[in-house]
C-alpha cells in the first residue's frame, strides 16, 4: 500500500476535514507528497472539504486555497479537455463557489479576487461572473446590515463598477 492510498484512506474515515488536519503530521505527509499522488489527494481534500456544505473557518479556507493553487498549477492547460484536468477543475471551482465568510464582506471581496488572481484560468471557474455575482448578493445582504452599510457599499459597487468589462470580456471568450 502506497501513502496516497493511506492518506485516501485515511480521509475516507473523517466527515470533519478539521480533524484531519489537526492529525499529527498529516500536513506535512502531504507537503512530502509530489505529483499525481499529490493531486488525487488534494482531489479528495477539497472533495471532503466540500460535500458538507459551506466553508467558513479562515484557517481551513486559506490551506484549501493552497491545495487548489497547486492543483490549478498541475492543470495542463494546454490538454484542459483532459478528463482529470476537468475534475480538478470542478473541485477548484466547487471550492471557491462554497467559501462563506459571513458577514465579513470584505474579506470574502479580498478571498474572491485572490482566486481571480491566483485562479483565473480555470474556464470553469468564471472568476469574473462570480465575483460579480456575489458582489450583488453582498450589497444586498449589506443593505440589511445599517454598521456596514456605507463602508461596504461603497468598496463593493466601487470595485463592480471596474470590473463590469472584465466579466463582458471573459463572458464572450467562454462562448
Amino acid at each position: 500500500m502506497d501513502l496516497q492510498s493511506i492518506l485516501v484512506k485515511l480521509l475516507s474515515h473523517f466527515k470533519d476535514l478539521e480533524h484531519v488536519f489537526s492529525l499529527n503530521h498529516f500536513l506535512q505527509i502531504l507537503d512530502m507528497m509530489h505529483g499525481n499522488s499529490r493531486g488525487i489527494v488534494n482531489m479528495h481534500i477539497l472533495d471532503m472539504a466540500t460535500r458538507n456544505g459551506y466553508v467558513h473557518d479562515p484557517t481551513t479556507i486559506q490551506l484549501l486555497f493552497e491545495i487548489s493553487q497547486a492543483l490549478h498549477s498541475d492543470t495542463d492547460l494546454v490538454n484542459m479537455k483532459n478528463d482529470d484536468n476537468q475534475q480538478q477543475a470542478r473541485f477548484i471551482s466547487r471550492f471557491v463557489r462554497m467559501v462563506d465568510h459571513g458577514v465579513e464582506y470584505e474579506r470574502h471581496l479580498a478571498f474572491l479576487m485572490e482566486c481571480r488572481g491566483g485562479l483565473s484560468n480555470i474556464i470553469e471557474l468564471k472568476i469574473n461572473e462570480h465575483v460579480l455575482s456575489v458582489c450583488s448578493k453582498l450589497i444586498e445582504t449589506a443593505k440589511l446590515c445599517l454598521n456596514a452599510k456605507d463602508k461596504y457599499l461603497t468598496s463593493t459597487i466601487s470595485f463592480q463598477d471596474k470590473n463590469l468589462p472584465a466579466a463582458a470580456v471573459s463572458s464572450s471568450i467562454a462562448i
